[in-house]
């Protein structure tokens, strides 16, 4: 279905403060194209036992030449991320590592991409595989399209006491047109 790809990288880091950073690489594979950029940042994300925060201050933009376009998300599992945790948040140092028997949240991690006008969103749980979160259904030009991303927390989801450890995971992000 994908002639065109797109691949974003947002890292999402919480407790004490969740941050998304975005990397994004494009370029065309044959006459349909899409492009993707993620905007917005996610400055502390409160994380409270027996609930699922939200965060909706992240956007994504496509431009499509072709009506027939997808956004899938997965897991990037960077840095050498044990493949075990693929979809869930799992301790950082703060500066550049995992930590070596990392704590690690229970729950899978949900981004979810809104319906506006030239595409339907929906909800996916992460994981190691592209799951899509947006399908295209015209041609557009800069659509801003709300995320939203939803952590449960659950009381016995392990709490982190080292100073500047944050739980942090990498998501990617993929168009694909045809």
């Amino acid at each position: 279905m994908s002639d065109c790809f797109q691949r974003s990288r947002a890292i999402l880091r919480a407790i004490p403060a969740v941050l998304l950073i975005v990397m994004a690489f494009s370029g065309p594979v044959s006459a349909a194209s899409i492009d993707l950029s993620v905007s917005g940042n996610i400055p502390s994300m409160v994380m409270t036992p027996g609930s699922t925060s939200q965060n909706t201050s992240v956007h994504l933009t496509v431009t499509s030449e072709t009506a027939n376009w997808t956004v899938s998300v997965k897991d990037a599992s960077d840095d050498e991320k044990p493949a075990s945790y693929a979809g869930r948040m799992v301790e950082w140092d703060g500066t550049s590592a995992y930590v070596a028997s990392p704590k690690v949240l229970g729950a899978n991690m949900t981004v979810t991409g809104a319906t506006v006008t030239g595409s339907s969103g929906s909800s996916a749980i992460l994981g190691s595989v592209d799951q899509i979160i947006e399908t295209g259904t015209a041609i557009v030009t800069s659509l801003e399209i709300p995320l939203t991303f939803a952590q449960a927390v659950a009381y016995t989801d392990p709490h982190l006491t080292t100073l500047n450890h944050v739980y942090r995971i990498v998501i990617t992000f993929t168009g694909a047109a045809s």
